[in-house]
């Protein structure tokens, strides 16, 4: 077997579905947001079982054949950038022996560490292994090719890869090859194009415009140390709501009339205002990552892609605010956001935001730069909800399964929350060295405390 933090990456990549296009508009964002400060998703599986080398590095490829943006790499000699097949390696795979309580470096290390997208591949897998029988699995790709419901779907893949190699059945029939990668933008519903598109995106400025003048420009979290987006790392803190809590939050939720991301989003928004220890009510803009995969045409099935847009809290936050008053608040400006089709709008908007700031003239580090200056937010929940694998994996099980993102550009501290077996995973992400780690456990504490209170009461 390799030596611990070894590597596994074959020269002769899987054979390619021949992906040879441009980035949409919409990707080149991502694309160059991760050249100013890395932005990846991580997805992370615990998992039980006689897991080997040799049936992960199979794995991998059959995830590898049957997701065509998981053969590409970036090629960006011509403009605008393409993602091209050729060339591009099988999905490497590094092996590590170390005891779950010490993975936790590990996890922040791969989101933290950027991806090469000149060579490709766009994602990588660390196994960690801890015995012989349980082991975690970490998934991480970069953000221009997946979101978080992507990285349940490769380890899915991945685990239904493994569980037939144990079974002494072949894993291909299983898996058939996906083949339509279209982006986001190329798929946007006919009322968010053209002219009527352009008029919903100027009525969300002028929206977003009248907020900031009534409510003041949103503030972001201070800087504990200043640092450029390249300089960056990402820590996480992971929380864990049991399934005895969860079922108590979902009832309080459902009696105070709003819903688990509003009171998670609630007790986040309360530990910033908290933390920026003003007397007067801090102006908030509280991020919502939306799945957009059954909001496109045609909708997006299991297909690996960045599938996520945006819904916004606007608002001005005490500490002292009522928590299910703020629950309800954020809960209600959600869903009209969505009900009012923002995050299709934001979809178109991104490119066009892009235009403005200069974005293909700039250096990558100016341009992250002024995309925070005039993209500014407090903080942020990606929740998938309750999620399920949905297969019988033989001696393999995955026991738990939950994902952080390095948050780059897109701010300075977010959280991701993902329900799997009746078990909440809460993670706290924060861009060190903007936070300070103190400070940064001291807001997870007050965000899990003020919840734990709203329940209990």
């Amino acid at each position: 077997m390799p030596d611990d933090d070894a590597m596994t990456h074959p020269s002769n990549g899987p054979p390619p579905l021949h992906v040879d296009r441009a980035l949409s508009p919409f990707e080149v964002v991502f694309w160059r947001l991760a050249q100013a400060g890395t932005l990846n998703v991580t997805t992370i599986a615990a998992v039980q079982g006689p897991l080997t080398e040799a049936i992960l590095v199979v794995a991998l490829q059959a995830l590898q054949r049957r997701h065509p943006l998981l053969q590409v790499r970036i090629g960006d000699a011509d403009r605008p950038p393409r993602f091209v097949t050729s060339g591009v390696p099988n999905i490497p795979l590094r092996i590590i022996d170390q005891s779950a309580r010490d993975c936790h470096a590990v996890i922040e290390g791969e989101i933290s560490r950027p991806i090469d997208t000149a060579p490709g591949p766009l994602a990588r897998c660390t196994w960690i292994r801890h015995g012989d029988a349980t082991h975690h699995l970490l998934l991480t790709f970069h953000h221009v090719i997946g979101d978080g419901m992507s990285g349940v779907l490769m380890i899915r893949d991945v685990m239904r890869s493994a569980a037939a190699q144990l079974a002494a059945t072949d894993a291909t029939p299983a898996m058939p090859p996906l083949v339509d990668s279209r982006p986001m933008d190329l798929r946007l519903p006919q009322a968010a194009r053209g002219l009527r598109g352009a008029w919903k995106q100027v009525r969300f400025v002028a929206g977003m415009a009248s907020s900031d003048l009534r409510l003041r420009p949103p503030m972001r979290p201070t800087a504990d140390q200043p640092a450029a987006l390249a300089e960056r790392r990402t820590m996480v803190d992971c929380r864990t709501i049991d399934a005895s809590l969860l079922t108590r939050l979902a009832q309080c939720a459902r009696d105070h009339t709003t819903t688990v991301h509003g009171a998670l989003s609630a007790a986040i928004l309360l530990a910033m205002a908290k933390d920026n220890s003003a007397t007067a009510a801090m102006s908030v803009k509280h991020r919502t990552p939306v799945n957009m995969r059954q909001l496109l045409e045609p909708q997006v099935g299991e297909d690996v892609g960045m599938f996520a847009s945006m819904a916004f809290y606007r608002g001005r936050v005490r500490a002292d605010a009522d928590f299910w008053d703020l629950a309800r608040e954020v809960r209600t400006s959600v869903k009209a956001q969505i009900d009012q089709g923002v995050p299709l709008v934001l979809v178109g908007m991104l490119p066009r935001l892009d235009r403005m700031i200069g974005g293909d003239r700039l250096a990558v580090d100016e341009f992250g730069a002024r995309w925070q200056a005039r993209t500014p937010s407090t903080s942020g929940l990606t929740n998938l909800g309750r999620v399920e694998l949905g297969d019988d994996f033989g001696p393999l099980d995955v026991g738990s399964l939950q994902f952080a993102v390095s948050p780059g550009g897109l701010g300075d501290c977010a959280c991701t929350a993902t329900t799997y077996r009746g078990t909440l995973h809460w993670n706290f992400v924060y861009a060190a060295p903007v936070f300070a780690a103190e400070r940064a456990r001291g807001i997870t504490n007050d965000a899990v405390d003020r919840l734990m209170r709203a329940i209990a009461d």
